[in-house]
């Protein structure tokens, strides 16, 4: 199977981004999502061909340095001009559940999360 190319995960990055969570007050932004919980939410032929390309694990006993979830945040962080924002969390004493691993440590000590600009959320 063919690559995944940057221009595949655009779309259904900011089709996550803009169906996070918001606040209940009128005008909250959408809530901070990690690259773990953007790849949670593909749909899974998606999810299936990250996987391929770059290993079934996420995180710190990944056995890898890069993995979908890597791929994930290296294009959500190119993001910018379409309104994506980006910051980083401690991720100390955090767990992740990553498409079916529970349990999964950061592999680093600090997690980038992203969220899009408040605007009209795409269905």
């Amino acid at each position: 199977m063919a690559k995944v190319e940057d221009y595949e995960l655009v779309d259904p990055i900011l089709l996550v981004l803009d169906r996070a969570a918001t606040g209940r007050s009128r005008g909250t932004a959408r809530g901070f999502l990690t690259a773990y919980q953007i790849f949670n939410r593909f749909e899974p032929d998606l999810q299936a061909r990250l996987r391929r390309e770059y290993g079934p694990k996420s995180g710190k006993r990944a056995g890898q340095n890069f993995s979908p979830a890597s791929r994930v945040a290296q294009v959500a962080a190119g993001l910018r001009r379409k309104g994506v924002t980006q910051e980083y969390f401690d991720t100390g004493g955090l767990q992740f559940d990553v498409s079916q691993s529970a349990g999964v440590e950061a592999g680093y000590g600090l997690c980038a999360i992203f969220r899009r600009k408040r605007g009209r959320a795409r269905r």
